[in-house]
Formats: structure tokens, sequence, C-alpha cells
């Protein structure tokens, strides 16, 4: 269940509540140094989702903004809280779900020519296993972390052309997200795209 909405020509939200209940949820074991996929029992997710969007220019000044284009301030948080229910983890969390997670970041658009963000993604620590390390001496978690990304877009010819580019983990921060039955899986550093977009 969910709300959304425009109060004003430069703001927006969209706001949501959800629970999902998973019954014979497949999930991962840990015994010593290896790893097992197998039914671990029913697990059940409820949480809390709000975003929105706030152009500084539109709010400070409409008719500047449709002349230098809006600087918008966006955001989005997902709170979650996660438990088995039943089965040999009753009482412990699933893996892979923090209890929250952001994005948020500054966003400018100069319609038809440019659009330039900074957006940033932030995720509270969280197990990797269900068990949550009962059958490991090994790490048992994900550490918190956060990454940063630059991206943009230049139209250089009608709509038609653009150059698009980027910097993905723009202060190269060291982490991981993943973990696999063999360690875990870092996370790129800091790296680059650039590229060029065609339609007709």
């Amino acid at each position: 269940a969910g709300l959304r909405g425009r109060p004003a020509s430069w703001a927006t939200y969209d706001t949501s509540v959800f629970v999902t209940n998973y019954d014979n949820y497949f999930g991962t074991v840990t015994v010593g140094s290896s790893t097992q996929r197998q039914n671990v029992g029913r697990a059940l997710y409820y949480g809390f989702e709000v975003g929105g969007e706030v152009d500084v220019i539109g709010w400070a000044d409409p008719a500047l903004a449709a002349q230098a284009g809006s600087l918008s301030l966006t955001g989005n948080a997902s709170f979650l809280s996660a438990e088995f229910e039943e089965g040999p983890f009753k009482g412990r969390e699933p893996a892979y779900a923090p209890n929250y997670l952001l994005r948020v970041g500054p966003v400018y658009r100069w319609p038809g020519r440019v659009k330039l963000s900074l957006l940033g993604t932030l995720v509270e620590s969280h197990y990797w296993a269900d068990d949550n390390g009962a059958g490991t001496t090994g790490t048992t978690g994900v550490p918190a972390y956060a990454v940063w990304d630059l991206t943009g877009e230049v139209n250089v010819w009608k709509d038609a052309a653009k150059v698009i580019f980027g910097v993905n983990n723009l202060f190269d921060e060291r982490y991981y997200s993943r973990v696999r039955s063999d360690g875990i899986e870092p996370a790129l550093d800091r790296n680059f795209y650039l590229g060029f977009s065609l339609a007709w």
C-alpha cells in the first residue's frame, strides 16, 4: 500500500508499506567452510519505503528555473525488518536483508541539454548467511558501506545525439556486497565509462 503525490510543481513524494511472507524459504546454511543451499523455513519481511525530490531552484525562483533548469535534491529510503518465523533459523535474520538502504544526492537538469547527478547508496551492515554465522568461524556479515556514482548526459544534436559518461564508485570505496562459497567477492574499484547515444 502506498501514496504518491506532487504537492507543488517543484516537489514530489512517494511512500509505501509492504509485507512479504516467504513460505518454504530457500536459503543458505554454512557448516565449517562449506555453504549449502536448502529449505530453511518461513521468513517474514515487512518494511517502509519513502522517497522524494525537491527542486531548490524551482522553489526559490520559478522564472529562473525556466531558463537555468532544475537542481533537485532527491532521496529514497527503505527500512526493513526481516526474521525467520519458523524452521531451524527461527528468530534469526535472512541473508542480505539490511535494516536500511538509502539513496540520496543532487540531480541537475537543463531540459534538452544536460543532466548531471551525484547519487550515493548507503547500506547498513547485514548477514550474508541465513544461519547468521552459527556454522562458521569466519566473517559472518557484510560491513556497512557508502558508494557514490557521478553520471551525466549531454545533448549534442536535436535530442537525437547524446554523449553519456560516468564515474562509478567515485571515492574509491573498498567494500564487498556478496559472499560466495570460496570467499568474499570484492566490489569494483573506481571505474569510468564514456559513450554515445544516437536515436532516430
